[in-house]
């Protein structure tokens, strides 16, 4: 059967974040962050909850790879509720330093980022088994329907470099090497500009 890119609602949420997890398993900045995959997948669950799921949207390809995006003009600012959940599902786990990290890591994300309207893509990621197959481009081909149709530029972070080279495919471009500090590793602020659609 041919995969097919299906929007997520909340009952799929724990699929979606046990699939980016895996995906990210080996992600530096992932590492950097959480230390632990499982706190990262329950922070996900959490984000997609607050943020994603109301002021943007989720797309999955089976269990295989899921994408999270931010529509343009919404912010990425969780709920009083949302932090008060992350809080009290990370520091007894954890301690503070993930929250700590996350906090600057979002700061930094967040200062970089285009203040114009643009189309978010929060996370896109495939199975370490299921890589290779085009579920990755599958995801991101239907979700920048949206910024083309819009008119909106398109905006992520990459927390890998050697994925520059499928985000440069879709039309994305480097726009800046960056780190939150001297201990993080690097990321990659990349944008797109919109595509006249066809008639």
């Amino acid at each position: 059967m041919k995969p097919v890119a299906e929007k997520v609602g909340t009952d799929d949420l724990g699929i979606v974040a046990k699939t980016i997890a895996e995906a990210f398993a080996d992600d530096p900045i992932t590492q950097w962050t959480f230390g632990k995959p499982d706190l990262f997948r329950r922070t996900l669950v959490s984000l997609m909850k607050d943020v994603y799921l109301r002021r943007g949207f989720i797309t999955k390809s089976g269990d295989k790879a899921a994408s999270v995006w931010l529509r343009p003009g919404e912010s990425a600012e969780s709920s009083l509720m949302g932090v008060l959940q992350y809080i009290g599902s990370t520091v007894p786990r954890a301690g503070f330093g993930p929250l700590i990290r996350g906090m600057r890591l979002d700061a930094r994300m967040g200062a970089l980022k285009p203040q114009t309207p643009l189309l978010y893509l929060f996370l896109v990621g495939v199975r370490p088994g299921a890589q290779g197959q085009g579920l990755g481009s599958l995801l991101i081909k239907d979700g920048l329907q949206m910024a083309d149709k819009g008119g909106f530029p398109a905006y992520l972070e990459s927390s890998k470099e050697e994925n520059i080279p499928l985000y440069q495919r879709h039309g994305f471009e480097v726009v800046q090497e960056a780190r939150v500090d001297d201990t993080s590793p690097p990321f990659w602020t990349m944008i797109r500009q919109p595509r006249p659609v066809a008639a």
